[in-house]
């Protein structure tokens, strides 16, 4: 479990990091593209990195 809240802090803390880079242009549409999928990208890593937990988790490894 520590691993996955480790995984998300680490997720927070790049989010926050890319939403306060000077330069970062979101009134653009291809930022808010890049933020669609930058954002879509870290939620199936997030999910994936869960589910890999629970699966090892439950197979006793």
């Amino acid at each position: 479990m520590q691993t996955i809240t480790k995984l998300f802090i680490l997720l927070a803390t790049t989010i926050a990091t890319v939403q306060a880079h000077p330069g970062h242009d979101h009134a653009s549409e291809t930022s808010a593209v890049f933020h669609l999928f930058f954002y879509g990208a870290l939620v199936v890593l997030a999910l994936a990195a869960t589910v890999a937990f629970r699966s090892k988790k439950s197979k006793g490894e």
